[in-house]
């Protein structure tokens, strides 16, 4: 028997009330050592260029542009080169600084986004080409999944210029998803 009988007691409303003494019960725990520190998969190594997918969503709800390109790397700096579809056709050249480098790698960017649009003729009916060019600047983050893939998020907000007599928007929040497969 574990315990021992310590003591019987009533009490005022006929409940009997029961103790054991004995050795203390006490779970064992095995020895382990302290688990090893998060580490970068590949601390500084350069990333390699890849194809690079992306999802531009427009902040405002009405709809999204895809696009596909290259992202060449360096280091820690990486251009993009994109086309872009949504109900225009576009394109982006960009640059992304990461922060650090490692599995999670936070990043600023930079870039100039463009479209063509039809802007219609107020004289006729007829449509006329025209070029929209903006600027972006974006926060986000990247996570390596292993050497050849990451996916990446940010934020960005965009500036077109020339727009303002167009059903287009000169200024918009702009985030992104995005994969990228590397060699």
């Amino acid at each position: 028997m574990v315990g021992e009988l310590l003591m019987l007691r009533a009490s005022r409303a006929g409940i009997v009330w029961l103790a054991l003494a004995g050795p203390v019960a006490r779970a064992q725990q095995p020895a382990t050592e302290a688990p090893p520190p998060i580490a970068d998969d590949h601390p500084e190594d350069p990333l390699s260029t890849g194809a690079l997918g992306v999802i531009r969503i427009d902040g405002k709800g009405r709809g999204f542009a895809g696009g596909v390109g290259l992202a060449i790397s360096g280091a820690r700096l990486e251009a993009e080169i994109l086309v872009l579809k949504s109900e225009a056709t576009g394109g982006y050249l960009g640059a992304r600084y990461r922060l650090r480098a490692g599995t999670l790698r936070p990043y600023g960017a930079l870039g100039m986004p463009g479209f063509v649009y039809d802007q219609p003729e107020t004289s006729s009916m007829s449509t006329t080409k025209k070029l929209a060019v903006g600027v972006r600047a974006a926060i986000g983050i990247e996570l390596a999944l292993n050497a050849h893939v990451s996916v990446h998020c940010d934020l960005g907000w965009e500036h077109f210029f020339n727009v303002s007599d167009t059903r287009y928007d000169a200024n918009l929040f702009v985030p992104t998803l995005g994969v990228i497969g590397r060699l």
